[in-house]
């Protein structure tokens, strides 16, 4: 039977090589790594980032980098689940939305 920690590492999004990553109730992200993937592997380091920081990470990281606005559009998308249904993002004439990251106008998704 599993331990509740492995149980809820299970849950965690697992990336690769042993990196795990897992939203906290208050907005925050935590990075788990282990020594590999596999439940009994070793936990080898832990951090939690608050939303602000994981926005700008994922800001930085983008087409665009990190400007003012590209973090608060990252910190909106992170955290508010009714951003894209609300209509506050950019859209083209046609209504479709304008990536924030690189700034390309992409069709709205559609369901298989």
């Amino acid at each position: 039977m599993q331990s509740e920690l492995a149980k809820k590492e299970n849950e965690m999004f697992h990336l690769k090589d042993g990196w795990f990553f897992e939203r906290q109730n208050n907005g925050g992200v935590k990075i788990l790594k282990r020594a590999t993937a596999r439940d009994e592997s070793p936990v080898v380091s832990e951090v939690i980032i608050d939303d602000a920081g994981w926005a700008s990470i994922v800001a930085s990281v983008s087409h665009r980098g990190e400007t003012g606005d590209t973090w608060r559009e990252a910190l909106k998308f992170h955290n508010d689940h009714e951003y894209l249904r609300s209509g506050h993002y950019k859209q083209n004439e046609l209504g479709w939305p304008i990536c924030w990251i690189c700034g390309e106008e992409k069709p709205a998704p559609t369901k298989i």
